[in-house]
């Protein structure tokens, strides 16, 4: 595990603090022949050290010259009774096994040697103010618990190792501060869980802070805390410091200005061959910068308009207008600007001053209808001329659209109008215009100027 390497390399590091030392070493057997191989070891510790019995102990301590037989130190006496839990009973010393001592055993207090153990001076041992440092499973190292009191230089901690004095005391170890039982297996489960208790709390953190990215009105979030995390884990940002959140502000002015280019870069994009997909453009526009019926600014109007006209330059009239006529249901945004401005497009024919408004009428003759909407429709029931191409004996009709030819066309629905258009006269609808004269009738799309001119004796397109 990463944490046993971590814990190993302090064991023998000369610069591990002494209150690290003898904290791994009380809690952590496994450790103890490095720790007695360890230079920086204090004297204390070693002779306590010697006096455990342990023969990979004795190995180390012989090897940096020590005694290495238990003879030489006061065997360890037993552990008080009372310390001892209700089920088990107390094991002698003398019959334990020579491998590593159990993790539950309490070590006992050391008798004292004839004369006083000589005091390591306070300067030799290196401050650490915020207590020994602890390695987790992630690899990292940190400060541990809030230091408790330590016994002074040279004492023995009862049960335990010889204490050094320190600036700040020696931190428990991390089983026993999170209340784990002393079988080393089972704190090391233990603390493994706690550790994967404290990713997943930091996990599901950083989770909740990247929906909030997202979010449309973020409000302030509070981190999920759990009791039996509360003590091991800690908020990923610090109590005076505020996660950073995007406002919806800033989300919503970037998304604005990114409909906006797109929509003044569409008369170049276009195909001039969907005006729907273009309106598309323009809803998508409306709904970012007037989400509630109005422009946020007021200048967008002003850029809906300008990609209309640049419709208009680089397809043509009729496409702009039949982009235009698209977006007619659409966002009121829009509407309101082009009602604002009727006059946006540039047609090639305008309808004659003074034309009036009608959808249909016929010739003072009854002769010829015609119809105004989607297209400029006129039939002619009597005539003189040819056949067409596409007709047989019988009525004419002629057709113009928005953008398109003059044409006839025998096949389309014949017109019918609804009262006369007197000589002289004119109609408008939309984007088409007719003159009724006594030499025929004249109809033509104002966006393209094109028409037609159908009489008795004739017709003919432009």
């Amino acid at each position: 595990m990463v944490e046993d390497d971590a814990l190993a390399r302090q064991a023998a590091d000369p610069g591990t603090p002494l209150a690290t030392l003898q904290d791994l070493a009380a809690h952590h057997p496994r450790l103890r022949p490095a720790i007695a191989a360890n230079p920086a070891t204090y004297p204390d510790l070693l002779q306590w050290l010697g006096r455990l019995g342990d023969p990979d102990v004795d190995a180390a301590l012989a090897a940096r010259g020590r005694p290495t037989t238990t003879a030489e130190y006061p065997a360890v006496p037993a552990a008080p009774p009372a310390q001892e839990p209700a089920q088990e009973p107390a094991q002698e010393p003398a019959q334990e096994p020579a491998q590593e001592e159990p993790y539950t055993e309490v070590l006992p207090a050391a008798s004292a040697p004839a004369s006083p153990p000589p005091v390591i001076p306070p300067a030799a041992v290196t401050p650490r103010p915020e207590g020994p440092r602890r390695t987790s499973v992630m690899g990292r190292t940190g400060p541990g618990r809030p230091p408790a009191a330590a016994p002074p230089l040279g004492a023995a901690s009862p049960g335990g190792p010889p204490t050094v004095a320190a600036p700040a005391a020696a931190t428990p170890s991390g089983a026993a501060a999170l209340g784990v039982g002393s079988d080393p297996d089972r704190g090391g489960a233990a603390r493994r869980a706690w550790a994967l208790v404290a990713l997943a709390v930091v996990l599901a953190l950083a989770l909740v802070w990247a929906l909030t990215q997202r979010s449309p009105d973020p409000g302030p979030t509070s981190a999920p805390t759990s009791g039996a995390t509360a003590g091991a884990t800690a908020s990923p940002t610090a109590p005076d410091t505020a996660a950073p959140t995007t406002g919806a502000p800033e989300d919503g002015a970037e998304a604005i200005q990114a409909a906006r280019e797109t929509l003044s870069g569409l008369p170049a994009a276009s195909s001039c061959a969907d005006p729907a997909a273009n309106a598309g453009v323009f809803d998508a526009f409306a709904a970012a910068a007037a989400p509630d019926g109005a422009w946020t600014d007021p200048a967008d109007g002003d850029v809906v308009l300008g990609a209309l006209t640049g419709l208009q330059d680089t397809c043509g009239a009729p496409h702009a207008v039949a982009v235009s006529d698209a977006l007619a249901d659409g966002s009121p945004a829009i509407v309101a600007t082009l009602a604002a401005a009727p006059d946006w497009v540039t047609v090639a024919r305008p309808a004659p001053p003074g034309a009036q408004q009608r959808s249909s009428f016929v010739s003072p003759s009854g002769n010829i209808a015609c119809s105004l909407g989607g297209s400029a429709t006129c039939t002619i029931n009597d005539r003189t001329f040819a056949d067409p191409a596409t007709c047989g004996p019988g009525p004419v009709t002629l057709v113009v659209g928005l953008g398109g030819d003059a044409r006839s066309d025998c096949a389309a629905t014949p017109a019918a109008g609804n009262g006369t258009l007197e000589y002289g006269q004119s109609a408008t609808s939309g984007r088409f215009a007719c003159t009724s004269e006594e030499s025929g009738v004249t109809c033509w799309s104002t966006l393209s100027g094109r028409g037609f001119t159908v009489a008795r004796a004739a017709i003919q397109t432009f």
